[in-house]
Protein backbone atom coordinates (compact mmCIF):
# COMPACT_ATOMS: atom_id res chain seq x y z
CA UNK A 1 0.00 0.00 0.00
CA UNK A 2 1.67 3.10 -1.15
CA UNK A 3 1.11 6.28 -2.51
CA UNK A 4 1.23 6.39 -6.34
CA UNK A 5 0.25 8.06 -9.50
CA UNK A 6 -1.65 6.38 -11.80
CA UNK A 7 -2.62 8.40 -15.20
CA UNK A 8 -1.83 12.10 -13.52
CA UNK A 9 -4.11 11.63 -10.43
CA UNK A 10 -2.54 10.65 -7.23
CA UNK A 11 -3.88 7.76 -4.83
CA UNK A 12 -3.05 7.71 -0.81
CA UNK A 13 -3.87 4.95 1.13
CA UNK A 14 -3.72 4.94 5.10
CA UNK A 15 -3.89 1.10 5.66
CA UNK A 16 -4.28 1.81 9.07
CA UNK A 17 -7.09 4.18 8.84
CA UNK A 18 -8.35 1.90 6.07
CA UNK A 19 -8.38 4.34 3.53
CA UNK A 20 -8.11 4.97 -0.26
CA UNK A 21 -8.02 8.33 -1.73
CA UNK A 22 -7.27 9.29 -5.43
CA UNK A 23 -6.58 12.71 -5.62
CA UNK A 24 -9.07 14.32 -8.65
CA UNK A 25 -8.11 17.63 -8.17
CA UNK A 26 -5.65 19.80 -5.92
CA UNK A 27 -4.76 23.52 -5.76
CA UNK A 28 -4.84 26.24 -2.87
CA UNK A 29 -8.49 26.68 -3.51
CA UNK A 30 -9.92 23.43 -3.56
CA UNK A 31 -8.62 19.74 -2.77
CA UNK A 32 -11.31 17.06 -4.32
CA UNK A 33 -10.75 13.24 -3.72
CA UNK A 34 -12.99 10.46 -4.67
CA UNK A 35 -12.45 8.17 -1.05
CA UNK A 36 -12.87 4.47 -0.69
CA UNK A 37 -13.03 3.77 3.36
CA UNK A 38 -13.34 -0.05 3.83
CA UNK A 39 -14.98 -1.81 6.50
CA UNK A 40 -13.81 0.32 9.79
CA UNK A 41 -12.29 2.74 7.94
CA UNK A 42 -12.15 6.30 9.61
CA UNK A 43 -11.19 9.85 9.43
CA UNK A 44 -9.02 9.42 12.53
CA UNK A 45 -10.42 10.64 16.26
CA UNK A 46 -13.01 14.05 16.54
CA UNK A 47 -10.95 16.84 15.35
CA UNK A 48 -11.44 20.41 14.00
CA UNK A 49 -9.75 22.15 10.67
CA UNK A 50 -8.89 25.45 11.93
CA UNK A 51 -9.50 27.31 8.13
CA UNK A 52 -11.13 24.61 5.77
CA UNK A 53 -14.53 23.86 5.41
CA UNK A 54 -14.62 19.56 4.70
CA UNK A 55 -17.52 18.54 2.19
CA UNK A 56 -18.58 14.61 2.24
CA UNK A 57 -20.46 13.82 -0.75
CA UNK A 58 -21.74 9.71 -0.34
CA UNK A 59 -21.85 7.55 -3.87
CA UNK A 60 -22.19 4.13 -2.55
CA UNK A 61 -22.64 2.66 0.79
CA UNK A 62 -23.09 4.04 4.03
CA UNK A 63 -20.93 6.54 6.25
CA UNK A 64 -21.59 7.38 9.59
CA UNK A 65 -20.56 10.83 10.74
CA UNK A 66 -20.70 12.88 13.64
CA UNK A 67 -20.87 16.96 13.87
CA UNK A 68 -20.84 18.18 16.66
CA UNK A 69 -22.86 16.61 19.30
CA UNK A 70 -25.36 15.23 15.72
CA UNK A 71 -24.42 11.60 14.85
CA UNK A 72 -26.35 10.67 11.72
CA UNK A 73 -25.28 8.46 8.49
CA UNK A 74 -25.27 9.35 5.31
CA UNK A 75 -26.23 7.19 1.83
CA UNK A 76 -25.72 7.52 -1.30
CA UNK A 77 -26.51 11.34 -3.02
CA UNK A 78 -26.09 12.28 0.74
CA UNK A 79 -24.09 15.18 1.27
CA UNK A 80 -22.14 16.76 4.62
CA UNK A 81 -20.83 19.98 4.65
CA UNK A 82 -18.20 20.73 7.92
CA UNK A 83 -17.91 24.22 8.57
CA UNK A 84 -14.56 25.33 10.30
CA UNK A 85 -13.44 24.85 14.03
CA UNK A 86 -16.68 22.33 13.65
CA UNK A 87 -15.74 19.05 15.56
CA UNK A 88 -16.43 15.94 13.05
CA UNK A 89 -15.16 12.58 12.55
CA UNK A 90 -16.76 10.15 10.22
CA UNK A 91 -16.67 5.99 10.26
CA UNK A 92 -17.89 3.12 7.81
CA UNK A 93 -19.16 1.04 10.23
CA UNK A 94 -20.81 -1.61 7.82
CA UNK A 95 -19.27 -4.87 6.40
CA UNK A 96 -18.89 -3.50 2.90
CA UNK A 97 -16.58 -0.76 1.64
CA UNK A 98 -17.82 3.13 1.65
CA UNK A 99 -17.18 5.60 -1.08
CA UNK A 100 -17.22 9.02 -0.98
CA UNK A 101 -16.32 12.28 -2.62
CA UNK A 102 -14.19 14.53 -0.03
CA UNK A 103 -13.39 18.23 -0.67
CA UNK A 104 -11.49 20.56 1.62
CA UNK A 105 -12.01 24.77 0.77
CA UNK A 106 -9.87 26.28 0.99
CA UNK A 107 -7.31 22.89 0.46
CA UNK A 108 -3.91 25.45 1.57
CA UNK A 109 -1.45 22.38 1.45
CA UNK A 110 -3.70 19.80 2.31
CA UNK A 111 -2.83 17.08 -0.06
CA UNK A 112 0.84 17.60 1.29
CA UNK A 113 -0.20 16.58 5.04
CA UNK A 114 -2.34 14.00 3.84
CA UNK A 115 0.43 12.62 2.38
CA UNK A 116 2.78 12.67 4.66
CA UNK A 117 0.57 11.34 7.28
CA UNK A 118 -0.64 8.52 4.87
CA UNK A 119 3.04 7.61 4.93
CA UNK A 120 3.69 7.17 8.40
CA UNK A 121 0.52 4.85 8.47
CA UNK A 122 2.38 2.89 6.07
CA UNK A 123 5.34 2.42 7.75
CA UNK A 124 4.58 1.79 11.35
CA UNK A 125 4.85 5.63 12.89
CA UNK A 126 1.40 5.88 14.03
CA UNK A 127 -1.07 4.09 16.74
CA UNK A 128 -4.27 2.16 16.23
CA UNK A 129 -6.53 5.65 16.01
CA UNK A 130 -3.69 6.81 13.18
CA UNK A 131 -2.12 9.26 15.03
CA UNK A 132 1.63 9.83 15.34
CA UNK A 133 3.94 9.75 17.79
CA UNK A 134 3.28 13.16 20.59
CA UNK A 135 6.62 14.62 18.91
CA UNK A 136 5.69 13.67 15.34
CA UNK A 137 2.52 15.21 15.71
CA UNK A 138 3.80 18.65 17.15
CA UNK A 139 6.34 18.66 13.96
CA UNK A 140 3.65 18.50 11.37
CA UNK A 141 1.39 20.86 13.51
CA UNK A 142 4.69 23.81 13.24
CA UNK A 143 5.20 22.72 9.42
CA UNK A 144 0.97 22.47 8.60
CA UNK A 145 -0.33 25.14 11.28
CA UNK A 146 -3.57 25.78 8.44
CA UNK A 147 -4.08 22.06 7.77
CA UNK A 148 -3.58 20.22 10.82
CA UNK A 149 -6.34 18.13 12.79
CA UNK A 150 -6.51 19.52 15.63
CA UNK A 151 -8.41 18.36 18.84
CA UNK A 152 -11.62 19.98 19.22
CA UNK A 153 -11.71 20.31 23.47
CA UNK A 154 -8.32 22.15 23.85
CA UNK A 155 -8.07 25.97 22.20
CA UNK A 156 -5.67 25.51 18.99
CA UNK A 157 -3.39 28.46 21.20
CA UNK A 158 -2.88 26.16 23.57
CA UNK A 159 -1.94 22.87 21.55
CA UNK A 160 0.20 24.58 19.80
CA UNK A 161 2.40 25.59 22.97
CA UNK A 162 2.11 22.27 24.06
CA UNK A 163 3.71 21.21 20.41
CA UNK A 164 6.18 24.11 21.08
CA UNK A 165 7.52 22.26 24.03
CA UNK A 166 7.65 19.14 22.79
CA UNK A 167 9.49 20.28 19.61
Amino acid sequence: MTTTAQSSATTLVNPVLRLRAVILDSSRDLMRADVLAGPGGNGGPLHIHREQEERFEVIDGELAYRLGRRRGTLGPGDTLVVPPRTPHAFRNDTDGDVRFLAEFRPALRVQAFFEELFALARTGQTDARGLPSPRVAARLMREYPAEFFYGPYLPVSVQRAMAAVLR
